[in-house]
């Protein structure tokens, strides 16, 4: 434990920091080339989701953002290009961005594909909505936060994300819902596939439906049968 905390923290003190908020994909080629190169023409892609046909993949990342009150990823956001990888993992798997949600993505990913990256990236979305050791910034990914608990959702530090109500219950089930899947989403090029259907990708991936949505607007459509 000692190890990875003095690893993490000597990392989101670095001027490039390599581990991530959340899970840590492996971003396609094509997308690097498209998007960590080309922060304008990022932004410029992301405000035209808002363009897309309801359902698709990019207009179901631009309302994520909208009902979340989060703002889309810009030239002034650090590494914008894994944000977008990331968020189009919580897009596709269903997970909104609260404390459980996240170290619940994580837990689906790892079960997905349990490589070094989301293992990583596993442990990552622990440390800091359960332990509470860093936190999100502004110029860095993150910062040291040690507050001993989760650090945002108006908990501040108080007790962790685990003790909110239904978060074991949504974790256990993210278990289930990873292990179903037959590739891993978190590898594909999701800009090339934002004007696809969602229900098409998560029924291409096998990606089951939660028990509870955390999204209580989500439109049933936007999930496929397996019947």
């Amino acid at each position: 434990v000692y190890r990875i905390r003095t690893r993490v923290l000597r990392l989101a003190q670095s001027e490039k920091p390599r581990v991530r908020v959340g899970p840590a994909p492996r971003i396609d080629v094509r997308t690097k080339s498209k998007l960590l190169f080309s922060k304008d023409s990022l932004w410029q892609q992301l405000r035209d989701f808002a363009t897309l046909p309801k359902s698709s993949l990019g207009r179901e990342f631009f309302e994520f953002y909208q009902r979340n009150e989060l703002d889309l990823p810009s030239h002034t956001t650090p590494n914008p290009g894994y944000y977008v990888a990331h968020d189009m993992n919580h897009v596709i798997a269903g997970y909104e961005p609260t404390g459980p949600g996240e170290i619940a993505l994580g837990a689906f990913k790892l079960m997905m594909n349990n490589n070094e990256a989301n293992w990583m990236g596993s442990m990552v979305n622990f440390l800091i909505h359960e332990v509470g050791l860093f936190k999100h910034a502004k110029k860095l990914q993150f910062v040291p936060y040690g507050g001993g608990g989760e650090p945002y959702h108006g908990i501040d530090g108080a007790r962790g994300a685990l003790t909110m109500d239904g978060a074991t219950e949504l974790i256990a089930e993210s278990f289930v819902r990873g292990a179903s899947c037959t590739a891993d989403f978190a590898e594909m090029d999701h800009m090339a596939n934002a004007h696809r259907p969602l229900a098409d990708i998560r029924r291409e991936f096998h990606v089951i439906p939660l028990v509870r949505s955390m999204n209580p607007q989500e439109s049933p459509s936007l999930w496929p049968s397996f019947d």
